[in-house]
């Protein structure tokens, strides 16, 4: 059973504790039932007579003739229509992008795309000329060019792995 704060502090948890004194069936207040405002006002009905109204006049010439359109379909199509350009438009987008970077690769490296090297591996005359390496891609297949320091006339081709995943 809840107990008020003043009388148990010690063993009571925080949770049991009754900060306000719940309202008794009798306190309470008795609801107001308010009319609705369109329930405020009736509509009177207005008298009319078919001597009031004048007859349609419908009148035709090729002159002036205007029609009127319905509009037919329904909005899914136009929907479709510019979900269908959007993809295609992305689409459109992805090979744009591609092709601008094969480009970018093109003036910056060339193509077929290669990699000089010079290192000192021990295979020239002078230790102090470094051995020259060429790595080049031509469609998936790695070739090497080893031109040692000092004598172009023992220059080696070396056959390197074929690419699966072939460049762009």
């Amino acid at each position: 059973m809840p107990v008020a704060i003043e009388e148990e502090t010690r063993l009571a948890p925080r949770s049991l504790v009754i900060r306000r004194q719940p309202v008794s069936e009798t306190q309470k207040a008795e609801k107001v039932q308010v009319a609705r405002a369109s329930q405020l006002t009736k509509t009177k009905p207005r008298p009319t007579s078919s001597l009031d109204v004048p007859p349609l006049q419908h009148q035709t010439t090729s002159s002036s003739h205007t029609s009127v359109r319905k509009q037919s379909g329904s909005w899914p199509l136009p929907i479709g229509i510019g979900m269908l350009c959007a993809f295609l438009l992305a689409i459109g987008g992805q090979f744009l992008m591609e092709w601008s970077i094969t480009l970018k690769d093109d003036i910056q490296y060339g193509r077929p795309r290669t990699t000089p090297l010079d290192h000192l591996v021990g295979h020239e005359r002078d230790a102090a000329i470094p051995t020259h390496f060429t790595a080049i891609n031509l469609k998936g297949q790695i070739s090497i060019f080893e031109v040692p320091g000092g004598g172009a006339e023992h220059t080696h081709l070396l056959i390197g792995p074929h690419l699966l995943i072939l460049p762009p």
